[in-house]
């Protein structure tokens, strides 16, 4: 009966879409009937499914011809699409600067509720020789800076669980796998408000990474540019530090993190 009841209502949702779909340019208002004979469906069925979305501000209902036009809720719905997608161009377009500004690859990453790190943006360097990952998930954050970052502002008790909890690999000879020390590493990041990570996750790499605060505590994200150990080691962190920090703030603004939430809690 379940199997019956989800046909059921996907045939509601693509019927309550056709709906939507009738209403053009150069048809705005339908009654009824004309939209029963247009999609050849029951009356009864139309008539039913374009009160709900009258309900739900998808259709208006003309009082005096009885027909139905579009609603509002669809224009803004609409202008959300259009937010979001302006949204990710100007993040991606301060990212693009960044790369400009220092010749590295860029990343965004924040944590999901579940507590799983997870890219939002990723621009690459144009270098000849450069970091790229092509992934969306983050493998082994504690052994990267822009892992580390969303580590260290976690709240005391949550870090120190999922570290106990963490079996933390060496994949480098200089990743960092003591538990206490890692701890103190984490802890010096929150302190000083950056990250660096020199071939700890992978050889021949630099990274150097700072938070990217939300509207609340507990929205965080990390902003970072990786690259080669050959030109990484000629920068100074310091000055590196200072350009993350800039396009940090113009990223916050831009951000709608949803918060870690703590699994355990």
């Amino acid at each position: 009966m379940a199997e019956n009841a989800g046909a059921g209502n996907s045939k509601a949702i693509l019927r309550a879409a056709a709906i939507l779909e009738a209403f053009t340019i150069e048809e705005p208002e339908h009654g009824v009937r004309a939209l029963a004979e247009k999609l050849a469906l029951p009356t009864s069925t139309v008539q039913r499914l374009a009160s709900t979305l009258v309900s739900l501000g998808y259709l208006e209902q003309d009082p005096a011809t009885d027909k139905y036009r579009l609603g509002l809720k669809l224009l803004q719905l609409g202008a959300r699409v259009h937010q979001q997608r302006d949204f990710r161009g100007r993040i991606r377009s301060r990212l693009e600067r960044l790369v400009r500004e220092t010749g590295e690859t860029a990343y965004l990453a924040t944590l999901t509720p579940r507590g799983e790190g997870v890219y939002l943006e990723k621009v690459f360097s144009s270098a000849t020789i450069r970091a790229a990952s092509s992934g969306h998930d983050m493998t082994a954050p504690e052994s990267t800076a822009i892992g580390r970052v969303l580590l260290a502002y976690l709240p005391d008790e949550v870090l120190e669980n999922r570290l106990s909890q963490q079996n933390i690999k060496a994949r480098t000879p200089s990743t960092v796998t003591d538990k206490k020390e890692l701890l103190r590493i984490l802890r010096q990041i929150r302190a000083q408000g950056y990250a660096v990570d020199r071939e700890e996750y992978e050889a021949g790499l630099w990274c150097v990474a700072v938070p990217v605060f939300g509207s609340r505590a507990d929205h965080l994200a990390a902003l970072a540019i990786l690259g080669p150990t050959s030109r990484m080691a000629g920068y100074s962190i310091p000055q590196l530090v200072e350009i993350l920090r800039s396009a940090a703030a113009d990223i916050a603004g831009e951000l709608d993190i949803r918060p870690f939430r703590d699994p355990a809690a």
